[in-house]
Formats: C-alpha cells, sequence, structure tokens
C-alpha cells in the first residue's frame, strides 16, 4: 500500500489502524451468473460529499517531521463523516423508504412550514400572545428500519455513526 506509514506519529498511524492498509476485500459482482448464489442484492447506493473546509482538511496526504509520508487524519473527522451520513441518508430515504414513512415526513415538513410561517405573521402586532401558544413541530425521523433490511457499517465505527 503506498500510504502505509511507517513513523510515530499519532495523526497518521491512526490511518494504517482504521483503514488497515495492505488489506482488501471483494464485495460486489456484475456477472450475470453470480446472481444466483449471491447473499446481498444491492438495489441503491447514492454519493455524497462534504464541501466545506473543514471536510477538506479533515484527511490529506503530508509528511511529519521525519519526512515519512503518510495520511493524516484530523480530529474534526467524526462531525464530518456525521454530516455526510445525515446526507447520504437523506439523499437515499425517498428510495428505501415505504410510502408511510415517507408520508409521515411530508405531513411533518408541512406542519412545519405553515406554523413557521403564521408565527412570523403574528409576532410583531397585536397577537403577540397567540403567537407564543402555538406549538414547535419537530421534524420527524423516518425509521429506516422499516425500508432496509441490512446495513453496511463505517469502519470508523459507533463514534462516526453518533457523530
Amino acid at each position: 500500500t503506498p500510504n502505509l506509514y511507517h513513523g510515530n506519529e499519532r495523526g497518521f498511524l491512526l490511518q494504517n489502524t482504521l483503514f488497515r492498509c495492505g488489506g482488501a476485500a471483494m464485495v460486489l459482482s456484475n456477472k450475470w451468473s453470480d446472481g444466483r448464489r449471491a447473499w446481498y442484492k444491492l438495489l441503491h447506493t447514492v454519493r455524497v460529499q462534504g464541501t466545506t473546509e473543514e471536510a477538506y482538511n479533515c484527511v490529506y496526504e503530508a509528511e511529519d517531521d521525519e519526512g515519512q509520508r503518510g495520511v493524516r487524519l484530523s480530529k474534526d473527522i467524526v462531525k464530518v463523516a456525521g454530516k455526510c451520513m445525515e446526507k447520504n441518508m437523506t439523499t437515499i430515504g425517498p428510495y428505501v423508504l415505504p410510502l408511510s414513512e415517507q408520508f409521515k415526513v411530508v405531513v411533518s415538513l408541512i406542519a412545519r412550514f405553515f406554523t413557521k410561517t403564521l408565527k412570523g405573521m403574528l409576532t410583531g402586532s397585536a397577537n403577540e400572545k397567540i403567537a407564543e401558544k402555538i406549538p414547535t413541530v419537530r421534524p420527524y425521523v423516518p425509521d429506516f428500519k422499516r425500508g432496509i433490511d441490512h446495513f453496511c457499517i463505517h469502519a470508523g465505527g459507533k463514534a462516526i455513526i453518533d457523530g
């Protein structure tokens, strides 16, 4: 592996452990004949990418003080990966969620829009007390277990998913 780090700096060594440099696995096949014996079938995949400066700087190739080249992982990687996982689930949701869950999300969005609009119209006028009594509608978080049979967990583990 070209990015295996041989030095002693912690920021570079973490990459060797997380991504297990030198290992590989074949998971997918595009051969028609392999379809009969496959355990799983990949139905949907999406690609989401962080575009902020923080996301750009969280994984980069550099040299340490001794001149050893490696990939450095910053402490922001957990936050950036969590945001990307959230974007990923938002993007794939319409493809995999049943209509009942999609309906609940749409109803939640419409209710939030109308309550915010109504509060905005009543704020600043004589009806300020009425505006305070309008409840805030929390966004509905769909139950992805109702539409997805299997998850492929990120190599970073629970910290990335919770991030």
